[in-house]
């Protein structure tokens, strides 16, 4: 029998699978490890022997086996990029810095949660197991109007093809959040790394390694870029860096106002 959920919703009601779902992993359990990635690989769910990503969440969240997880975690990932934004427009060419933002910004909301499960039980992965893309359209949606908000703070920063303007791009040259002479101020620092975490997932990431002197890009194959780390262009990290930046200076400005 599969391990029972554990959250409860308002009514204080615990959260139960859907019957097919069950049935799909009573199924599954009689699998060997190769047989499950089998049939994990089934796409599109028109095709017979498709397993649901509920199903497949079960298994993960279940398994000892370190092979079996790592297989099944690419499959998860697969699946979630099919149901999120494109980053790409309709031509192809242009890139949408909100959609890579969500993309990212889901994907690594749900791989918190995964680590976090294997920790302590994370309750919040069960309506992941209740409703697979229901919980990620949820969070598709928390996330767009989380990134919309901020990116209020960065209006009149981009022309047309959202590009930072030459303007914006040297008027933040100057800036530098991580001045010596500033971090040695307690307050300073708190209110940084305050505002740190408003930054999405990537550029956060971003604006630690620059802190810690990684350079974008570099001439020397074997030294470690942020561009390397992160497998984006030297561009894109460009461009995070900036709206950071401009995200990081106002909101240490208002704060000085308060």
């Amino acid at each position: 029998m599969a391990r029972p959920l554990r959250k409860v919703n308002r009514e204080g009601v615990q959260y139960t699978r859907r019957s097919v779902i069950e049935d799909e992993i009573k199924e599954l359990e009689k699998a060997n490890n190769e047989e499950i990635i089998a049939r994990a690989s089934i796409w599109p769910y028109t095709i017979d022997g498709f397993v649901s990503s509920e199903t497949l969440l079960y298994f993960f969240r279940n398994t000892d086996n370190s092979w079996l997880r790592e297989k099944l975690l690419i499959i998860l990932l697969e699946r979630i990029h099919r149901l999120l934004p494109k980053p790409n427009s309709s031509d192809g060419q242009t890139s949408s810095l909100v959609n890579m933002e969500i993309r990212d910004k889901v994907r690594d909301d749900f791989i918190d949660l995964l680590l976090a499960d294997q920790i302590s039980y994370e309750e919040r992965l069960d309506y992941f197991e209740v409703n697979f893309n229901g919980a990620l359209a949820s969070d598709k949606l928390d996330a767009r109007k989380k990134i919309q908000n901020r990116n209020n703070l960065t209006q009149g920063l981009y022309d047309e093809d959202e590009e930072i303007l030459p303007e914006v791009e040297i008027s933040i040259e100057s800036y530098d959040p991580f001045d010596p002479n500033e971090l040695d101020k307690e307050y300073y620092r708190r209110s940084l790394n305050e505002a740190i975490t408003f930054l999405s997932p990537l550029q956060q990431r971003i604006v630690i390694m620059w802190c810690h002197g990684i350079p974008i890009i570099s001439k020397d194959p074997n030294e470690m870029t942020i561009s390397k780390s992160l497998k984006k262009s030297d561009k894109t990290i460009r461009t995070h860096r900036d709206s950071a930046f401009v995200i990081l200076r106002k909101r240490m400005e208002n704060r000085e106002e308060l």
